[in-house]
């Protein structure tokens, strides 16, 4: 039965000074199309990461995170977003039905340079949008047809240029890193000169060439020392490097430590199950064999240690899809597990039919968490060290901010268009704990309950410490909110004291986590934060 694909705009905007507000990734719960407008930097649509290129769409599908990384700190990108639902009508039926597999979840990025006054166009639709008139939604959804069609031919269109070149040559290279491969055989895979390929590539990726060759290969050794006991000269062999010292030395140029350290440290396969567990590994220089990673979730590690991560669990909506990441650990044969002793028992027996399982006592405090772990792995000397420096940052700390120690802190998270108190457990005890400030919390009310608007005006908190949740009905919500009398009357507004915090490293209860935390605070209390 044929049909008939209809695209519905839910939201058009354009968005300044987004350095506020994706300091973190965005779920994304429609189609989203970002169109690059002004300012340098990077955009990440889930795992990818590229930089951000004019006169380029990127579409980011449903249920996926994106957001963007101002090339310095404090620069802003402006862009212009068209949220879209998709349905699908059947020939001879009246009903349209929500569907997410359409032709345009297979396109990822656009160039969009053939298509006549593009940014006209979309300024245009935006004010249409704004004047929400029946009229006036009814052409936003002609027009959005007429662009997401103009989008498909610019794409059929692109399937022969430099950029879709270039992306092939990637995946060459990803996937023959064991090869040797020149910059004259890789430009001639693309079908032009050396010299426009090279400069091209480093266009397209952040990158020149050698090094994401050299990357990808490090990438790969690294991943290939943590899964199998293979020696030293087969990994370089199967790395494209004949010469193992040669190997040798560019892994410790690039790592920091020698192909041997790093394989001594991953010897033993650790597996870092559910939320923190990570965060009392990698103090102890202990990457684990297989984390659950996730830009968005758990965006620190997944930057820092991806790379260095063979089994990547899922971290979607932090455990969401935990009986996904039990297969993937069974199949991953580790030799000991570390997880929470809260997990469900259902998550228990089956972790303990895969290997062996170090429990970590949730009623006890993250110092106990963090001892418990050195011991198991016999890192007590190491852990003690770490936490005498973190005693000495934390002192330093109050020190350095002196000045901020009479204020009152009042944490607050904003979900659609509620708000919730947010002293958690890692705030109360490092926050207010170890670095000593005052709380601004009502003492009659519990860490997480919901507060009205009204109550957070009588707190009067000298600062507001702000979690937004990143999904389109809260940020709306939130910039309707700040050009209310009711939002800009507050102490903590007039002051210029609101503070947007990103979940990461603020909700998670571990010894890294929780030193993040204290040099994230130096740096938004010193002033030194976008």
């Amino acid at each position: 039965m044929q049909h008939t694909v209809i695209y519905h705009p839910i939201q058009i905007e354009y968005l300044k000074k987004t350095s506020d507000l994706f300091s973190e990734q965005q779920l994304a719960d429609s189609f989203v199309l970002i169109f690059h407008l002004k300012g340098n930097g990077h955009i990440s649509i889930g795992t990818r990461v590229s930089p951000l290129q004019k006169k380029t769409l990127y579409v980011c599908p449903p249920h996926e995170t994106f957001g963007f990384t101002p090339a310095e700190r404090g620069h802003n990108i402006d862009a212009c977003l068209i949220r879209l639902q998709s349905y699908i009508k059947e020939t001879g039926q009246d009903i349209l039905t929500p569907c997410t597999e359409t032709e345009l979840a297979k396109l990822k990025h656009v160039h969009v340079s053939h298509i006549e006054n593009l940014a006209v166009r979309l300024q245009e639709l935006a004010e249409l949008w704004n004047e929400s008139s029946q009229l006036s939604r009814l052409k936003c959804v002609i027009e959005v047809q007429s662009l997401i069609y103009d989008l498909f031919t610019a794409s059929l269109s692109e399937q022969t240029d430099t950029h879709s070149a270039i992306e092939k040559t990637k995946q060459y290279i990803e996937t023959h890193a064991d090869t040797k491969m020149t910059l004259t055989q890789l430009s001639q895979m693309a079908g032009i000169s050396a010299k426009h390929y090279s400069e091209s590539f480093k266009k397209w990726t952040g990158q020149s060439v050698t090094e994401f060759i050299t990357k990808t290969r490090i990438t790969k050794a690294k991943r290939l020392m943590a899964k199998s006991n293979c020696k030293l000269k087969e990994i370089a062999h199967q790395t494209g490097y004949q010469d193992e010292f040669y190997f040798s030395r560019i892994f410790k140029k690039h790592t920091g430590c020698s192909p041997t350290s790093y394989m001594k440290k991953r010897e033993k396969k650790i597996a870092a199950y559910g939320r923190g567990t990570i965060g009392h590994l990698i103090p102890l220089h202990h990457i684990p064999f297989a984390a659950a990673l996730h830009p968005k979730w758990t965006s620190y590690y997944y930057q820092h240690y991806s790379t260095d991560i063979p089994v990547q669990l899922s971290a979607y909506r932090f455990n969401e899809k935990w009986e996904e990441n039990l297969h993937t650990l069974s199949q991953a044969e580790p030799d000991v597990i570390f997880s929470m002793d809260s997990i469900s028992p259902e998550e228990q027996n089956r972790l303990n039919r895969i290997a062996e399982v170090m429990y970590l006592p949730s009623k006890e405090s993250w110092r106990t968490h963090f001892l418990q772990t050195a011991s198991f792995l016999k890192e007590e000397i190491e852990a003690e060290k770490w936490l005498a420096a973190y005693n000495k940052q934390t002192e330093a700390a109050k020190r350095t901010l002196q000045h901020a120690q009479g204020l009152r802190f009042l944490f607050l998270r904003l979900h659609k268009q509620n708000f919730y108190l947010a002293h958690n457990r890692s705030i109360r005890e490092v926050f207010f704990g170890d670095l000593g400030f005052c709380s601004a919390k009502p003492a009659d009310m519990s860490s997480d309950q919901a507060i009205s608007l009204e109550n957070i005006a009588n707190d009067q908190a000298d600062c507001i410490m702000l979690f937004l949740f990143k999904e389109p009905e809260t940020i709306a919500y939130y910039q309707q909110l700040q050009q209310t009398e009711a939002w800009q009357s507050l102490s903590a507004v007039r002051n210029n004291r609101v503070y947007l915090l990103s979940f990461d490293p603020w909700n998670e209860y571990s010894a890294c986590g929780h030193e993040r935390m204290v040099q994230q605070t130096i740096s938004i209390l010193s002033g030194d934060y976008p």
